[in-house]
């Protein structure tokens, strides 16, 4: 089985994994009607300082763990779960301690909601951290069906607790509450799975050996939320909650299903860039590279496309009208999400192991954002923060394909992207008279109408164009089929 077909293979199987991504925008709609822009803005800083904390301290202690207990011997794989244990559990203790003394100090200074929302915010932290450490120790151990099962659990889970608190108690409080209790209890499921290891067994060599990888990959993960998400916070500081909901809205319409086909595509190509790069060498590994952009841009371009065009119709189905503005951030945000997919192949980086060289890359990128918002964004508010986006992920794109390409040099395939382009030109000039056609329908049938439409025209057109052969499809099988 070659590369290609190997990729394909496996993002059948991995494509269920998008489903608490596709969970997660599906409760948009339903929190926009329960609260306001403002509320909604609250929920989503909160969100983000739980992501802030694991990406800076925790998300190492997970990485390093998959690659010391896969590269272990099975007598020393005991000595790397108790020892990863160890760590995981100094680092709750010691989230709790600095949480709750930075709490204890702002406590008098923040509002009635901020109150019960900031110490809901800090169990989630300790929880989550549990949680995605353990999740991530039995990736390790390949235990995929509990994986899935877990991963799955916990976005249905605290969909559906979060939902019906929020729903309950009319408090945006109970949205993080709903989910505290989901990744409560699948952190105490990983711990009971992974339940042969003891203290006693930890290894403070090897402990300082999992800190010392963790690090780079750590700062890194740092600088991504840098570039994704430390804009709502100045957005508050600056302009207030209610720009920060509206922003997260229309940044969540447009980033999450284009990043959710991005990260599975390059988190499934990985793997199998290794074995190319293994097995068969650098001239093969940098044909599957140009097979991957190839697809990226297959898969990727007309999303961002259809969701530029019915970027108005979409925020109206998601929110009330006083989310109105999203509309105008969503095409910016979506290209931007596009760029940073293409920054994710940077396998040249990961398979010569330059891991401090993409962690300088990340934070160089995200200094660079958060500077250019702290000037921008008073002047031109949530509209400058999505620009600023698009341009750092440009950056960052630019910074890392460069040194990637001067490792392992591939070809582009800029053949297949001219005539990608051209399909989604194509699909749309005839969404864009669909639209004139179709201006005093309701949204919702709009997009009903809009999105097989415009899904037809563009794979019609790549077909024409030769891109795309009917064999992708099983049409020319099932010809053969039907004659026999």
């Amino acid at each position: 089985m070659s590369s290609l077909s190997g990729l394909a293979h496996d993002l059948r199987r991995y494509s269920l994994l998008g489903l608490p991504a596709l969970l997660s925008l599906i409760s948009i709609p339903i929190i926009t009607r329960i609260f306001s822009p403002e509320e909604f803005g609250q929920y989503t800083l909160a969100v983000g300082i739980v992501f802030l904390v694991y990406a800076a301290l925790g998300s190492g202690i997970g990485t390093g763990a998959i690659r010391f207990y896969a590269g272990a011997q099975p007598h020393e794989q005991q000595r790397v779960l108790s020892t990863t244990w160890t760590l995981t559990f100094g680092l709750m203790v010691l989230i709790l301690l600095i949480g709750g003394g930075v709490l204890a100090i702002v406590y008098p200074m923040l509002s009635s909601t901020w109150k019960l929302l900031a110490l809901f915010t800090l169990f989630f932290t300790v929880s989550f951290t549990l949680c995605t450490i353990g999740i991530e120790l039995l990736r390790a151990r390949r235990k995929v069906n509990t994986v899935t099962g877990l991963t799955l659990f916990q976005a249905f889970g605290g969909f559906v607790l979060s939902i019906s608190i929020a729903l309950m108690f009319r408090d945006v409080s109970g949205l993080i509450f709903g989910r505290l209790v989901a990744v409560s209890i699948v952190g105490a499921i990983s711990l009971y799975a992974l339940k042969n290891w003891s203290f006693r067994y930890s290894s403070l060599t090897l402990a300082r050996q999992i800190l010392i990888f963790g690090l780079p990959l750590a700062l890194t993960n740092f600088a991504g939320w840098a570039l994704q998400l430390s804009d709502r916070y100045l957005l508050k500081y600056f302009c207030g909650e209610g720009d920060v909901g509206i922003y997260a809205l229309g940044y969540e319409i447009s980033q999450r299903p284009v990043l959710l086909l991005g990260t599975i595509i390059s988190t499934t190509a990985y793997p199998i860039a290794v074995q190319t790069w293994e097995n068969q060498g650098k001239e093969s590994t940098a044909a599957f590279i140009s097979g991957i952009l190839r697809i990226v841009m297959l898969l990727l371009l007309p999303a961002v496309c259809g969701l530029s065009m019915l970027a108005k119709p979409i925020v109206q189905i998601f929110a009330p009208e006083s989310y109105a503005g999203a509309s105008s951030v969503v095409p910016i945000v979506a290209l931007g999400t596009l760029t940073y997919c293409f920054a994710l192949i940077n396998f040249p980086l990961l398979l010569e192991k330059k891991t401090i060289f993409i962690a300088v890359l990340y934070i160089t990128a995200g200094v660079l954002q958060i500077a250019l918002n702290v000037l921008l964004i008073p002047i031109f508010g949530y509209f400058a923060a999505a620009w600023t986006t698009l341009g750092s992920y440009a950056i960052l794109l630019t910074l890392l394909w460069r040194k990637s390409h001067r490792l392992l040099p591939w070809k582009y395939p800029l053949k297949s992207w001219l005539k990608i382009a051209a399909a989604c030109g194509g699909m749309l000039a005839i969404l864009y008279v669909v639209l004139r056609l179709m201006q005093d329908c309701s949204p919702v049938v709009i997009v009903i109408v809009c999105v097989p439409v415009g899904a037809c025209v563009y794979f019609g057109l790549t077909i024409t164009t030769g891109e795309i052969g009917l064999d992708s499809f099983g049409i020319k099988k099932w010809k053969e089929w039907k004659k026999t």
